[in-house]
């Protein structure tokens, strides 16, 4: 179950190395130079690089932001649903950002991703906390280690895979790596929930 827990980890994680990674490479070259007025205040020239700094400094803005407002909204659903929505939106949001060169939908696509990523972080480290033997942490945790660097060697292949494959392709492929990161955590949650309601009678037993 803990190895089905670190590839799905890995495959969710690496989609969001492609920032800056083939994300960045790709809006450097396709993302065509535009001049952005705000009526008679000021203009503003657009291009591929500042596209990038302001999907970043939107990402962190909203990260800072709605930490504890999505937590707190989310606790209302079951931790199964808010993950594996959460996987969903993280996937799709990114696959747009690696085809689109459109400003305003790419900001909305780091909006649904970061919205996603929100939604899934605190439900995966409860998850990871069940799934942990607490006699073995150590261990357990340095394992855990490897997936993110594993993830940034994935982040990493994204620039070389992305020089042959049309950025359509690489869309597919983050849309393809949240489903696979979601058919490793549906092989994580089934058993982890057997054990919670095995504890559970045991408790209510007592």
């Amino acid at each position: 179950m803990f190895l089905w827990f670190c590839l799905a980890s890995t495959l969710i994680v690496s989609i969001e190395f492609q920032t800056g990674n083939y994300i960045s490479v790709r809006l450097e070259e396709e993302f065509t130079s535009r001049l952005v007025t705000f009526g008679d205040l000021f203009s503003y020239h657009l291009d591929g690089l500042r596209m990038i700094s302001w999907i970043r400094t939107f990402n962190t803005v909203l990260v800072v932001a709605g930490t504890v407002l999505v937590t707190r909204w989310m606790s209302r659903y079951s931790d199964q649903k808010v993950i594996y929505t959460g996987f969903w939106m993280y996937a799709a949001g990114y696959a747009v950002l690696g085809y689109s060169n459109s400003a305003g939908l790419l900001l909305v696509s780091i909006f649904i991703a970061t919205m996603g990523e929100l939604m899934y972080v605190p439900v995966k480290q409860s998850m990871m906390a069940d799934i942990v033997n607490d006699d073995a942490r150590s261990s357990y945790m340095a394992v855990h280690g490897l997936t993110f660097q594993m993830a940034k060697i994935l982040g990493a292949a994204g620039i070389t895979i992305g020089s042959f494959v049309p950025s359509w392709g690489m869309a597919l492929s983050y849309l393809l790596s949240g489903m696979l990161g979601i058919y490793c955590f549906t092989k994580v949650t089934g058993p982890l929930n057997k054990a919670v309601k095995k504890e559970t009678k045991k408790v209510a037993a007592i």
